[in-house]
């Protein structure tokens, strides 16, 4: 069975399989120590690229933008058994009902992109605000970014190495 077929797409949300969930815990992890060593040896670039993600999320209550954001992937992803980077290669590899699910992928879009300007007053800024210290090495003080980052990589790393095992 291959990773782009609807069937192994939806074993990952019933936890039958972990294919994906190794592919994504591995990339977290590979990132996390990349975004440490940029935190190590390009300081300032590092505090720029952070300082206007922590903007963004600020922007967005936390229920009505994020989490209802989620949610809607997730359910799309099950319903359709296709996540967003396996779609055209489920077209391409001939998956029934592959076509539908990319039309209903450009419809979303155009929909979201139509809407999004009252959806963004009107909805994703109501609702709880994330707390201003959006980072956990500001919970943290006596551990730097650095420090934090490269310790959850090498736990994810470790984690996919366990559940490759």
């Amino acid at each position: 069975m291959a990773v782009y077929e609807p069937n192994v797409i939806r074993d990952q949300f019933l936890f039958q399989r972990f294919l994906m969930l190794k592919m994504f815990l591995g990339a977290m992890g590979t990132s996390a120590l990349c975004v440490s060593a940029l935190a190590l040896f390009v300081p300032t670039k590092f505090t720029t690229a952070r300082k206007a993600w922590q903007e963004g999320q600020l922007e967005r209550g936390v229920l009505s933008g994020t989490s209802f954001g989620a949610l809607l992937l997730g359910v799309g992803m099950a319903v359709a058994g296709a996540c967003p980077g396996m779609v055209l290669v489920q077209v391409g590899s001939g998956v029934p009902n592959s076509g539908l699910t990319f039309f209903g992928g450009l419809c979303g879009a155009f929909v979201y992109g139509t809407f999004e300007p009252w959806l963004s007053r009107s909805f994703f800024a109501k609702g709880p605000r994330p707390p201003s210290k959006v980072y956990a090495d500001k919970y943290i003080s006596y551990i730097g970014f650095s420090t934090l980052a490269g310790l959850l990589g090498v736990v994810m790393l470790a984690v996919t190495a366990v559940l490759e095992w």
